[in-house]
């Protein structure tokens, strides 16, 4: 793997395609190679990208793996939105009910995508693949990074549409016009006065509609308090997840290192014995060769004597 030369952008896609468990490793290799080469802002560039979640990883796969069905996904999630801002009920029924349809079939081929590439997926991931391309739909950047292979997480818009902002149709006045028969505007005028019996009508139906309008404000509070709720249980699910994740791969890395270890410690174990043989062996010769030398040293000392 090169640094210098290759786009960072070029970089990101190979990470993000890889398995989560192996992008740290590589994440890293191309930052030192990047710092070796003397390129300090891609090596800087490089080490801030994040990992993704398991559910991300699997949810990138589905983007990666059709561009077509990337782009339907995109529209549907516009389609979505808009009826959202619009408020248009009937339209919101018909996207919600295929929207259901879709992130159940897109959620069970993520898990089939993750799992040919050697990457088993629990329950609890294939629920958080589902939440994920719910964020997909409801946030319009979740959704850039979506499409382009290199999603992180789902973000806090992951939980319905509650971040968009309805068109409010312009306020009617509660007074009436009246146009005289000539078309002469005369003016704002009272409704007459109803008969006492209306009046006491009057008076329960507005009772009624403000107790309506009491239980829809609380029934909407609760609702929010709900979604506040389950957007806190997802973001803690995932924190927990990512944690598990990095624990996992952790422990990968250690019972690795673990292997290599005892695999060292063998072959050291293996080379010292072999050296120690190896020394003992000069030792003798050593031994021989200086017994051998005082033979010839005290040859040498005798011949000069007898001469």
């Amino acid at each position: 793997m090169e640094a210098r030369g290759v786009d960072v952008d070029q970089i990101t896609a190979e990470l993000y395609g890889m398995k989560p468990s192996e992008f740290i490793a590589a994440r890293d290799a191309y930052a030192a190679q990047a710092r070796a080469a003397g390129d300090k802002q891609t090596a800087r560039r490089i080490t801030e990208l994040r990992r993704p979640t398991l559910a991300a990883w699997a949810a990138n796969l589905l983007a990666r793996n059709d561009s077509d069905e990337t782009e339907r996904f995109l529209r549907l999630g516009q389609a979505l939105r808009e009826a959202h801002r619009t408020l248009d009920p009937a339209r919101l029924r018909e996207l919600s009910h295929q929207q259901h349809q879709v992130i159940t079939t897109l959620a069970r081929s993520a898990v089939t995508l993750a799992e040919e590439a050697g990457q088993p997926v629990t329950e609890g991931v294939h629920q958080e693949v589902e939440r994920t391309l719910r964020a997909v739909l409801a946030d319009p950047a979740t959704a850039e990074a979506w499409a382009a292979g290199c999603l992180v997480k789902a973000g806090e818009a992951s939980i319905g549409f509650a971040g968009l902002e309805p068109e409010v149709a312009p306020h009617r006045s509660a007074t009436t016009r009246r146009t005289a028969p000539d078309g002469t505007d005369t003016g704002s005028r009272k409704a007459p006065s109803a008969p006492a019996t209306g009046s006491v009508e009057k008076k329960k139906e507005r009772a009624r509609r403000e107790a309506a309008r009491k239980a829809a404000r609380t029934a909407a509070t609760e609702a929010g308090q709900k979604e506040h709720a389950l957007r806190a249980a997802g973001q803690e699910h995932e924190r927990a997840t990512t944690r598990l994740a990095d624990a996992e791969e952790r422990l990968a890395t250690l019972r690795t290192q673990l292997d290599q270890a005892r695999e060292d410690r063998t072959a050291a174990r293996s080379r010292a014995n072999e050296t120690a043989k190896r020394v003992r062996t000069a030792e003798k010769e050593a031994k021989a060769a200086r017994r051998a030398a005082d033979v010839a040293t005290r040859a040498v000392d005798t011949t000069g004597d007898i001469g």
